[in-house]
């Protein structure tokens, strides 16, 4: 899932694990670990470990005193500094949500669909901002072999920071992350648009990106389509270059084509 931050900002935020992870927290019993502390409509609020406050509103459907399917609510940051220094503002909302198995289970799911609204992170001079939706369908396994499985998908959410924007559209994501062996494989899809794009862009994965952990994926290909129909195409290689193919006429064929190492693409 998309990181927010613009092309050189320091801030990222992972928006699809940072929100599973809020709303695991939730039946800690506490706002500051998002904990479910009654039952029906209940709010909460604590410091942050650095400062500024974190605040729960929820909404307890089954009366049961814990996260469970059917619960909503929404987590509301002002001036709050986590443990890494960065600042947190605004608020996110869960509905739809479904939920089985717990941390000390062997393993647990979660299904929901978070809603940001001038939801902003800070780190120094660097700040980037979050509004829209999206859904996820996560799967957690809390014991060897360590794993998480997530499906992403959203209908509109759009980036900030400074003078760059950055519009997802009708898009979705598939990354699977196998902890123990320290390996990773995604797939992505839908429209892009925003500042330094001339067209919107349609992207799609027609073979699975993977690698190991902290490195670039060593198989997999991608394809980014213009609105006028020209096209680019990255083919891995390795995880130290890649191979790029251009349609720049827009008839489906790729007439061009340059091996390139990931650090030359990144920096284009």
């Amino acid at each position: 899932m998309k990181s927010v931050g613009g092309p050189s900002n320091g801030v990222r935020l992972n928006l699809a694990e940072f929100a599973v992870r809020r709303l695991l927290n939730l039946g800690g019993g506490s706002a500051g670990s998002g904990g479910v502390v009654g039952k029906a409509i209940v709010s909460d609020s604590e410091p942050c470990p650095l400062g500024g406050m974190i605040s729960l509103t929820a909404n307890d459907a089954d009366d049961s005193g814990t996260l469970t399917s059917g619960d909503t609510g929404s987590i509301t940051f002002t001036n709050c500094v986590d443990s890494d220094g960065i600042r947190y503002d605004g608020t996110f909302s869960f509905s739809n949500l479904s939920y089985t198995g717990s941390s000390v289970t062997p393993s647990q799911t979660l299904g929901a669909t978070f809603t940001f609204s001038n939801f902003r992170a800070t780190l120094n001079q660097d700040s980037a901002s979050v509004n829209g939706d999206f859904s996820v369908q996560a799967a957690i396994t809390n014991f060897a072999p360590y794993s998480l499985d997530l499906a992403v998908s959203g209908t509109k959410l759009v980036l900030a920071e400074n003078n760059w924007t950055e519009t997802l559209a009708q898009f979705s994501a598939n990354i699977f992350i196998d902890i123990t062996a320290g390996t990773y494989a995604y797939g992505v899809a839908g429209a892009i648009s925003g500042t330094g794009l001339p067209d919107a862009i349609t992207l799609a994965t027609p073979r699975t990106l993977a690698g190991n952990i902290g490195s670039y994926p060593t198989t997999g290909a991608i394809t980014a389509t213009a609105s006028d129909g020209t096209a680019a195409r990255l083919t891995v290689n390795s995880a130290a270059n890649v191979a790029v193919d251009l349609d720049g006429n827009a008839d489906g064929v790729f007439e061009s084509s340059q091996t390139m190492t990931w650090t030359q693409l990144a920096a284009i």
